[in-house]
């Protein structure tokens, strides 16, 4: 009774935090915007039906339904908590104190109770053995393929590509062949952030053996394939640049992000530069702000963890720079990615660092040092050895920090600017100082 009543109170909650009545009253849309929300969270996949039984909305032959583990992971972690176990923790006591007796007829009460137990326990007992057996025949009869403890081997199924990599906008074609996987709950998740419309994972058919999904942003993605919310599988799609190519980026009237590709030229007067002009030509707002990506996707041959990035940069006014006039550098790995950002000194709530497993936060850190003159042209140099950063501004040293994961392989380049920044020159250098990539532009 208790988990009975611990799940309806989370179902409530959630209710509450999704904020669009009671779960009864839910549309398919809405148990899949849930669905979509609760995986950003948790990374654990729960189907609409799941929810739809979890909610009421379906009525299941069990009064009570009692989903897996994991759902009530998966519904814990969306709510702020690590797993169900703590959830439940974190429930106040409803056990009743109570009130004290007197000796006289706690001894009464006791001898009477001993009489009652001895009946009583075998009446438990015989009641205990008959549950057991009838739980284990059904589990056996009905459970047999239970979905939350199956074991996926590698050799039952198929999930492949024959292109890793194109020019964006790049189509992924997965072929896959699920069959023998004793599960109904297989999805691919293509790791697409810049999708407004299909962040969710795709249901997977074992009727058909072909799957794709066009990505429309440059980047190295990762889709992976999910079986009863665990990732077991994954192909590395690669969509590249042929060149540097701009990207705007801002919130539109739903609040949502959007990632536009610039058409126009990048390059202008011996920079990497956008106008501000060839931005609001896309219908962005002169009165909202917006933030423009150069990005270059390709392979490099070199690791991030051993390198040396030298680059020129400004984020003035005067060329459309805006608000604290931020300047992210951001790296991508195989593995990993490593980003810092510089700002106005008196902005540095905003400031970042991310490297492998480390992940700091101008709010929770104290990262000052990134404030600096971003107005004005500087001179930005970093260099990676044994998964130790150093940044340098004007040939000053402004941090340094450590992490333990590997990020790999180089495969893009991001320069982003809050407003129109400007790139003067870049340069990559490997662990021996051999350049491997230079632009003047």
């Amino acid at each position: 009774m208790a988990e009975n009543r611990e799940q309806k109170k989370a179902c409530i909650e959630i209710e509450n935090k999704f904020d669009r009545g009671a779960g009864v009253n839910w549309t398919d849309k809405d148990f899949s915007d849930l669905s979509s929300e609760i995986y950003q969270v948790s990374h654990i996949v729960i189907s609409i039906t799941t929810l739809k039984r979890l909610f009421g909305k379906i009525r299941t032959s069990n009064e009570i339904y009692n989903p897996q583990v994991e759902t009530k992971n998966a519904i814990s972690q969306y709510l702020g908590f690590e797993n169900w176990d703590q959830y439940v923790r974190s429930q106040p006591d409803k056990k009743k104190k109570r009130k004290p007796e007197s000796i006289e007829s706690n001894i009464k009460q006791s001898k009477k109770s001993k009489v009652i137990f001895k009946k009583l326990r075998y009446i438990a007992l015989v009641s205990a053995m008959i549950v057991i057996a009838i739980a284990f025949l059904f589990r056996r009869l009905n459970y047999g393929t239970s979905q939350a403890n199956v074991t996926v081997n590698t050799n039952s199924y198929q999930f492949s590509t024959k292109y890793n990599s194109g020019t964006f906008p790049f189509t992924a074609v997965i072929d896959y062949e699920i069959s023998e996987i004793p599960s109904d709950n297989i999805y691919v998740d293509f790791c697409d952030s810049f999708d407004n419309i299909s962040k969710a994972p795709v249901l997977l058919s074992k009727k058909n053996n072909m799957v794709t999904h066009s990505y429309l942003i440059p980047d190295f993605y990762k889709a992976f394939l999910i079986v009863n919310g665990k990732r077991i599988d994954s192909i590395e799609f690669h969509a590249k640049t042929k060149d540097w190519q701009g990207i705007v980026t801002y919130k539109n009237i739903q609040n949502n992000y959007v990632y536009y590709p610039i058409p126009s030229n990048i390059i202008n007067d011996g920079f990497l530069y956008c106008k501000p002009d060839d931005v609001f030509k896309l219908g962005v707002s002169r009165q909202q702000g917006f933030w423009i990506e150069y990005r270059n996707v390709r392979e490099y041959g070199v690791t991030i963890d051993d390198m040396t990035l030298e680059t020129r940069i400004r984020n003035h006014p005067d060329d459309g720079g805006i608000y604290c006039n931020d300047i992210i550098l951001f790296l991508r790995g195989k593995k990993g990615h490593l980003q810092f950002n510089l700002l106005k000194e008196g902005c540095t709530q905003w400031a970042i660092l991310t490297a492998g497993d480390i992940k700091l936060k101008g709010q929770d850190v104290d990262l000052k040092a990134m404030g600096q003159d971003v107005t004005e042209w500087a001179d930005v140099k970093l260099i990676v050895k044994g998964k130790t950063g150093t940044i340098f501004y004007n040939a000053k040293e402004i941090y340094q920090f450590k992490y333990n994961c590997e990020i790999g392989e180089l495969v893009n380049i991001e320069y982003v600017f809050k407003g129109c920044g400007k790139v003067d020159n870049i340069r990559i250098n490997d662990s021996i100082g051999k350049e491997l990539f230079s632009e003047d532009f």
